[in-house]
């Protein structure tokens, strides 16, 4: 998708959403390629997945180191 294309999506300001596409490009998470004067954003899915699991992660060990919940049945 272009920037405007999203930006569309959405109801704050252009340079909320290109400053979004910047950090999102920074981390990995999206992929940029240039089509003449547009550029196309692609989320790297891999990338993603990899980071998503990361955090996921670091919430079960949160909730396991934590004496209070450690006998509290799985969330649903």
């Amino acid at each position: 998708m272009t920037a405007g294309e999203l930006a569309g999506r959405f109801s704050h300001s252009w340079p909320t959403t290109t400053r979004h596409l910047g950090v999102l490009t920074a981390a990995g998470l999206i992929e940029v390629e240039a089509h003449g004067r547009e550029r196309h954003y692609l989320l790297d899915r891999h990338h993603l997945r990899g980071v998503t699991g990361l955090w996921l992660g670091s919430l079960d060990l949160l909730v396991s180191d934590d004496p209070d919940h450690r006998d509290d049945p799985p969330a649903r």
